[in-house]
């Protein structure tokens, strides 16, 4: 008798869940984070404020991976992870778009800034530099 719970238990798991988001479907990293707001925010046709964010964000992520290999993760999770939250806003929106451009465009990462050798100052005032670039004073 004390198999039949679990026997339940995964009949239950094995059937796949019907809502649009799985839980292997939610962002995991800072990239699938960062990509699943741009998706959202692209598919809400968010412009200027888009290619603002891409720039910081592409340079943040850039610089937080140590090698050539965890510089090309992080663009391939946040390519897939901005598809999909533009796939997901398009046809399961949870959000009015007027809500998610409002909501993205006041991100703190928007009061970040971008130096012409990638280096970025973030909000709090630390700065992040490319992994080849030797640290230097602004």
């Amino acid at each position: 008798m004390k198999k039949l719970p679990l026997i339940f238990t995964l009949t239950l798991a094995s059937f796949p869940t019907s809502t649009p988001f799985a839980a292997s479907d939610l962002p995991q990293t800072e990239a699938q984070i960062m990509g699943t707001l741009a998706g959202a925010a692209w598919a809400c046709g968010a412009d200027k404020s888009l290619r603002d964010f891409e720039l910081i964000a592409g340079n943040i992520l850039l610089n937080k991976a140590q090698t050539k290999t965890g510089q090309q993760l992080a663009i391939e999770q946040y390519a897939q992870a901005k598809l999909n939250g533009y796939r997901a806003q398009k046809r399961f929106p949870k959000l009015n778009c007027d809500i998610v451009i409002e909501r993205f465009e006041k991100q703190d990462i928007f009061n970040s800034t971008v130096m012409s050798d990638g280096s970025v100052k973030l909000p709090d005032g630390s700065w992040l530099y490319p992994p080849d670039k030797q640290k230097g004073l602004y």
